[in-house]
């Protein structure tokens, strides 16, 4: 901002000597102070409410991989719009911590809106400043929906920079700026991709309606539509459709799935051409009506401070637009988020706690309850817990079939892959890692994963591949030259206690067509002590209805010197008993009077309901709904047998 600009919002006379004020006015003072406050709620909802580290965990497939090394780089400087990815890459691995994610985030969305005060300047400035911040809410917005949109937002804001460069060049004949111009739309049309349209639409404009240099803008526009584009497919290994749509469509793509986010960008692409347009087909109809001679018209009118009623209905815009944003913020993706980022970090008792927040009709609830029941057998109540949260048939695990229905943007392969790794199931984990390792490129924590996998397959040069390839991500970089490090003294690193317990875990049998509940009894016969192993197959049998096997291996209870009877077991025992009349072997120990009392009070639910299923379900919902009782009725029976009180 010049001091031209100050002196002529403030009431100061032609003779005043701008060198000569006192300092800011009120009203700067004011406006400076309404853009700070807007900001720093800004960064405080992005770290707080929005959290980037469950981004960085959950939606790791939408990030740009990212890898220090000369080599890397020049993967990006091969293709228009990679530079642009290459640094929102390396910006995307800071959301590993939540508040320096909150900060990039702020401090983009902070430079769209300092870019917007520069480019509307260039073409007059406008009275409304509410219109500096309306690039920020597109961004958040896109971040209350989750989708990663750093490259998009970047190659926006280049755009608009480039613009204004442009018309700060002190360039005058016609021949030079046409030059300028054309330099500057190939260079941003490599940087930035297919979002250089923005630049050609705001520099046309600046030519065509403030400056009226109409040959200039018309032959700008048209040359800088098609020279670089076409000049690219010479220079790069490219078709004429990606030259003028690929980059943008990898841009867009993301975000398709979303309309709300689509919705966001639509916005964000669109406001500079559509406001720039605006700002100058107003000052220009504003001057023919005052009857301004043509020579003043190549003179921006300097926009004015604005006074205490701009700042105020400022204010009241942008609150209306950000209480918008609050109301799109999809509340169960971001409980997800946050439970795969806590999961990650071995905060089970955290993970719990966010699982509650869902709702019951979370559409993405198969990764919700494969992180509760991870953590509840963490925390030792999972035979005790598990059906106090939502269960479904692959609540543990899914089957192939499932994994091709799911939606991929969230991590299923590597969740499976984790939770088979700690089992035991080395060779599936092995397997999963790598579909991950397909589906979302090389992200650090699955590289580390197969490193481990191949240290216990004995094969150390496979797992050293891996591991140099981590050593150099930003984020996981430390733990791959670790391990490395390692390796040299240790190939079989007998001093890391985690791999040590898979090592006494693996089967030594490959049982490539078996099913989960196979493979568990396998861990089992390799390893009796395998507590996972037996928690999982009893949860398997209590999912899909099998209450006559889980009485068969009631016997294993004392491998791992459980004080009781867990209580979903129990309740699983008596309703086998009700319906075959065989009582399970339990040896010294004996179903609580609790357990008993609540089957009987189920058992008169249902006969007080007189084979009115709904009304029994509805009442033993809201009494019952934590219990195996009512989740086997739901699923597998109109009405367990009554025959026994157990």
């Amino acid at each position: 901002m010049s001091v031209d600009s100050l002196t002529s919002g403030s009431g100061a006379s032609p003779g005043t000597v701008p060198g000569l004020r006192r300092g800011p006015s009120w009203r700067s003072l004011l406006w400076a102070g309404a853009c700070f406050l807007f900001f720093l709620l800004f960064f405080l909802y992005v770290w707080l409410r929005v959290a980037p580290a469950g981004l960085y965990h959950c939606r790791y497939m939408e990030f740009p991989p990212f890898s220090l090394g000369a080599v890397f780089v020049k993967e990006f400087l091969a293709y228009a719009g990679g530079p642009i990815e290459y640094v929102s890459a390396f910006l995307s691995q800071l959301f590993y911590l939540s508040w320096a994610g909150a900060l990039i985030i702020t401090a983009v969305a902070a430079l769209l809106c300092v870019a917007a005060y520069a480019s509307f300047t260039a073409f007059g400035g406008t009275r409304l400043p509410v219109l500096y911040f309306i690039p920020a809410l597109p961004v958040l917005m896109l971040y209350s929906r989750y989708s990663h949109a750093m490259t998009l937002v970047l190659a926006v804001l280049a755009s608009v920079l480039c613009m204004v460069l442009y018309a700060s060049l002190p360039l005058r004949r016609p021949v030079l700026r046409a030059g300028a111009f054309l330099v500057l739309s190939c260079a941003l049309w490599y940087v930035a991709s297919g979002a250089y349209v923005i630049f050609v639409v705001l520099c046309g404009a600046l030519e065509l309606l403030t400056r009226r240099r109409v040959l200039l803008g018309l032959a700008c526009v048209l040359l800088s539509l098609v020279a670089p584009p076409v000049a690219g497919t010479y220079l790069l290994p490219i078709t004429i459709e990606d030259a003028y749509v690929g980059g943008m469509r990898s841009m867009i793509g993301p975000h398709t799935g979303d309309l709300a986010a689509l919705i966001a960008v639509v916005c964000l692409l669109a406001f500079f051409p559509i406001v720039g347009v605006g700002v100058a087909l107003w000052h220009r109809l504003g001057r023919r009506g005052a009857g301004v001679a043509g020579s003043a018209a190549s003179t921006p009118e300097r926009p004015r401070q604005p006074g205490l009623m701009h700042v105020l209905v400022s204010s009241a815009v942008v609150a209306a637009g950000l209480v918008v944003v609050y109301s799109f913020f999809d509340r169960d993706l971001g409980t997800l988020c946050r439970m795969e980022c806590l999961s990650r970090r071995g905060t089970w008792e955290r993970v719990l706690r966010e699982a509650r927040r869902l709702s019951p009709a979370c559409a993405r609830g198969e990764l919700a309850t494969w992180n509760v029941n991870w953590a509840l057998y963490h925390t030792g109540r999972l035979p005790y817990e598990m059906f106090s949260y939502p269960q479904h048939a692959y609540s543990l695990i899914g089957t192939s079939e499932y994994y091709r229905r799911f939606n991929w943007r969230v991590p299923t392969y590597g969740k499976c892959a984790d939770v088979c790794f700690e089992l035991g199931l080395v060779n599936t984990s092995e397997q999963m890692s790598h579909e991950a390792l397909w589906v979302a490129g090389d992200y650090g924590p699955t590289l580390l994963q197969l490193a481990r996998i191949y240290i216990l397959k004995g094969q150390p040069e496979a797992s050293r591949m891996f591991l140099t390839a981590v050593s150099k991500d930003l984020v996981y970089g430390s733990a791959g030259r670790r391990y490395l490090e390692l390796l040299k003294s240790d190939p079989e690193l007998s001093t890391d206690q985690e791999v040590q317990r898979v090592r006494s875990l693996m089967m030594h049998t490959d049982l490539p067509h078996s099913s989960f509940e196979g493979r568990l009894l396998e861990l089992l016969r390799t390893n009796r002590q395998n507590r996972m192993a037996f928690e999982y197959l009893m949860a398997v049998y209590l999912l899909t209805g099998q209450i006559e096997k889980l009485a068969m291996n009631m016997e294993r209870l004392d491998d791992f010197a459980y004080p009781d009877v867990p209580r979903h077991y129990e309740e699983a025992l008596l309703l086998h008993t009700a319906m075959t009349g065989r009582a399970a072997d339990l040896g010294a120990r004996r179903i609580s009077p609790q357990t008993m009392a609540r089957f009987q009070h189920v058992n008169r639910v249902l006969a007080d309901c007189r084979g009115n299923r709904a009304a029994a379900l509805g009442v033993l919902a809201r009494q019952h709904g934590d219990t195996y009782f009512f989740y086997y009725l739901l699923h597998f029976a109109s009405a367990p047998a009554r025959g026994t009180s157990g």
